[in-house]
């Protein structure tokens, strides 16, 4: 007698793809003006740059401030479902 086993094996996330929001336009294509809100896309991506559709958790991201290193312009928090989340808002 013989057993089938099927194993899934989850892929992991080792980075977050930034881009604006709706595809994969490179984030600062646009330009990023003081009081201007960005909208953006967040994908959690495996090494292979897939997406992790079984990553379903909260991020928080900030926008740097360009001329002070250890500041920054803004911060906004999104959940992420199925390893996406599309249009965050936030104001530099």
């Amino acid at each position: 007698m013989s057993a089938i086993f099927a194993v899934t094996v989850q892929a992991e996330v080792t980075r977050f793809v930034v881009t604006e929001s709706g595809g994969t336009t490179k984030l600062g294509t646009t330009p990023i003006k003081a009081g201007v809100p960005i909208l953006l896309r967040i994908t959690a991506v495996d090494d292979s740059g897939s997406t992790v559709t079984t990553y379903n958790n909260k991020v928080t991201i900030k926008l740097a401030d360009p001329r002070q290193p250890n500041t920054s312009w803004a911060s906004a928090s999104a959940v992420l479902v199925n390893g996406v989340v599309n249009g965050v808002s936030i104001i530099p």
